[in-house]
């Protein structure tokens, strides 16, 4: 029931904003602002899309290095199949196929494997980041909210809450919508603080209203990455070929 009223968010269908123009192509090559830091132009830089073909939606993720491998994290509603599941993960024109070999339905996370390296995208060291952020500190992730190109936003860690069997999760003030699911969200040393997996919306009345500067949050400590990597070496073809899997 807490899933009904807390909006999931994010495994939209890409549709075009009514009325408008598509977007030209010249601007979706990156020109940032001196003001963005070294760290959000790093976060923005390993953003990719994840697609579901069959149900014909979309959420986001971040690619990082891990032991030598380049991996997608997001949300597990972004890719709710089994492990052993390939979905398109895109960036730009580039397009790859990812391995779920982590799927997490209580804390929504899910871990994707890159047969085939990225050649646009510049991975973050996975730096996981064990501590819960104060109130207040500043944080950021880039993603592909609705058929947006990429946005790169900041926001404030607003509280937490403990939803029912999630443990404590982080309220984060910035802007999300539907498609911004499985966006890593960062800090200004470059940890990784957790992933996005929802839009909050007023749950006192029926009538569902979603407010769309509150998104959630699960903390990445609750990742597991040695059955991340259990997963991947029974899942792949040559296991040995891979050196964490020796």
């Amino acid at each position: 029931m807490y899933r009904l009223l807390v909006f999931l968010g994010a495994l939209c269908v890409a549709a075009s904003a009514y009325g408008q123009e598509p977007p030209d192509v010249s601007l979706t090559s990156d020109v940032v602002n001196n003001r963005m830091t070294v760290v959000e132009k790093r976060v923005r830089a390993a953003a990719v899309k994840v697609v579901d073909n069959h149900e014909g939606g979309h959420g986001s993720g971040t690619v990082v290095v891990y032991k030598d491998m380049q991996l997608v994290i997001t949300a597990q509603h972004v890719t709710p199949k089994p492990i052993g599941t390939m979905y398109e993960v895109e960036r730009g024109f580039e397009k790859h196929l990812g391995i779920v070999i982590y799927s997490n339905p209580f804390q929504d996370l899910a871990v994707l494997y890159l047969p085939k390296k990225f050649k646009s995208v510049e991975p973050m060291k996975f730096k996981p980041r064990q501590q819960l952020p104060e109130v207040g500190e500043e944080l950021a992730y880039s993603g592909f909210p609705s058929d947006h190109q990429i946005i790169s936003v900041r926001g404030r860690v607003a509280g937490y809450e403990r939803p029912p069997l999630m443990g404590m999760q982080i309220m984060l003030h910035t802007y999300g919508w539907f498609g911004s699911s499985g966006s890593g969200v960062f800090d200004s040393k470059g940890n990784l603080v957790g992933i996005i997996w929802g839009i909050d919306v007023e749950r006192k009345y029926e009538a569902t209203h979603v407010i769309e500067d509150i998104m959630w949050v699960t903390p990445i400590k609750n990742l597991n990455m040695n059955d991340a990597i259990l997963a991947l070496c029974s899942t792949v073809e040559f296991p040995s070929q891979l050196r964490v899997c020796r």
